[in-house]
């Protein structure tokens, strides 16, 4: 089949499948993808056998929802209520409801940062969102129960992107602020852009202000120890839906909100602090580096789980095709991959069995106990934590962050680990602070 035919009918599936799920939500029916299926696809169709096998949906309790390790930072201290009111942006918007059609013009919307915490691998931000009694004929603010931000730009006093939401919105914003960067850049990797994740979600609501919470986070990148956030936007959409699907909500606001917040010292100035290998009962274990930061501890080691690994890849024509195209070919598109990804791979009994198979080839027990007999887990919150790999000799290579952090952290913490009965104890020690 000619490739143009290909295009055109790659390109009708996926507009058919978001006009099925955009009914759906219309019709108010949740339409959820699993989001562990959803990293096993990408795992699976692009890098091979990397295997990030500790994700959850635990809700732990401080304020910003996040892993043990950040609460326990926040309980120390490491959070900044900004009290500021000078840094807010006040905008006249143009408000629209997408689905009724009803308008609004001039529309006051304030925006301000409420509270700040940033380390290395968190940034998470809580937004005052003030809405004006102006919206109600279309839409009461009272009863906002979704919110997102779709263009949303973080960046800071350097012009590092610290984070956007949709690639779309980044050819506009650096046209906008002169910045000598385009969107291949950012697509094929810079380093002046941060590769982050995010959740967000309306946290609290008191009449017209409404809490709106960003946990950004990163994979492989690290913050840069920025001393100002910029934000910039040009949207704002709202829903008296809760759970929607994010961008989809029910009324858009549009403006152009371009506001700053001062880092606190003690975020930007921040350090970590080394830990070497003391000792181990398995002479295969190797420590690759420990790093130990206000949030948690981060390890990289390795060590023989006791046989050869033999790795059966299950994929469809579809996905085979998709990898053999060149990178300039226009049907190398990463929508392409992830419609049938999830289309044929989500469905395949098969893969499902695979999935589980691996699930339970690469997770293994592994916990840190301190000087006080203490017990700290992996991470666990919307960041992906914990990746896996397994070479063909049988050796596991795992990256992962724990919940030590530096407030519970003693000169020698002891890891141990227990992979189908193969048990090893590692003893690090603390040896000094970059």
């Amino acid at each position: 089949m000619p490739q143009d035919d290909i295009y055109k009918r790659l390109q009708n599936s996926i507009a058919m499948d978001k006009f099925n799920k955009h009914e759906k939500m219309i019709n108010k029916r949740k339409d959820f993808i699993n989001s562990f299926l959803s990293l096993l696809v990408c795992v699976f169709s692009i890098s091979g056998i990397v295997f990030a096998n500790d994700i959850s949906t635990k809700i732990y309790e401080n304020y910003f929802q996040t892993g043990n390790g950040v609460g326990a930072a926040i309980e120390n201290g490491y959070i900044e209520e900004i009290d500021d009111d000078h840094i807010a942006a006040m905008e006249r918007a143009y408000a629209k409801n997408e689905y009724t059609g009803e308008k609004v013009d001039g529309t006051l919307t304030k925006i301000k940062v409420d509270k700040l915490l940033m380390d290395d691998f968190n940034l998470s931000i809580t937004l005052d969102v003030e809405l004006s009694e102006e919206l109600d004929p279309i839409i009461n603010s009272k009863n906002i129960k979704d919110m997102s931000m779709p263009d949303m730009v973080i960046y800071d006093e350097n012009n590092n992107i610290l984070f956007h939401e949709y690639n779309y919105s980044i050819k506009q914003f650096c046209d906008y602020k002169n910045f000598d960067l385009n969107e291949y850049d950012i697509l094929s990797g810079t380093d002046k852009v941060v590769n982050s994740g995010f959740s967000s979600y309306v946290s609290e609501k008191d009449g017209n202000h409404i809490k709106f919470l960003f946990n950004i986070y990163t994979g492989e990148d690290s913050f840069p120890k920025s001393k100002k956030l910029n934000f910039y936007l040009t949207e704002i959409r709202l829903s008296e839906t809760a759970e929607i699907r994010n961008g989809e909500e029910e009324v858009s606001l549009s403006g152009k909100w371009d506001f700053n917040v001062d880092v606190p010292e003690k975020m930007y100035n921040r350090t970590k602090i080394k830990y070497d290998l003391v000792s181990t009962s398995d002479d295969s274990f190797k420590l690759n580096s420990a790093y130990l930061y206000d949030t948690g501890l981060n390890l990289d080691f390795s060590f023989w789980t006791g046989k050869e690994n033999k790795n059966e890849r299950i994929t469809v024509p579809e996905i085979e095709f998709w990898e053999s195209l060149d990178r300039e070919d226009k049907l190398k598109d990463i929508e392409i991959l992830n419609y049938y990804s999830t289309i044929k791979l989500e469905n395949n009994e098969e893969y499902r069995k695979q999935s589980d198979n691996a699930y339970k080839k690469y997770n293994f027990e592994k916990y840190l106990v301190n000087e006080n007999n203490e017990k700290f887990e992996l991470s666990v919150g919307a960041r992906e934590n914990g990746g896996s790999s397994i070479s063909e000799d049988g050796t596991m290579h795992f990256k992962g962050m724990f919940d030590l952090t530096k407030y519970d952290a003693t000169d020698i913490v002891t890891l141990y680990i227990n992979y189908d009965d193969k048990k090893i104890e590692v003893e690090l020690m603390k040896v000094g602070e970059e």
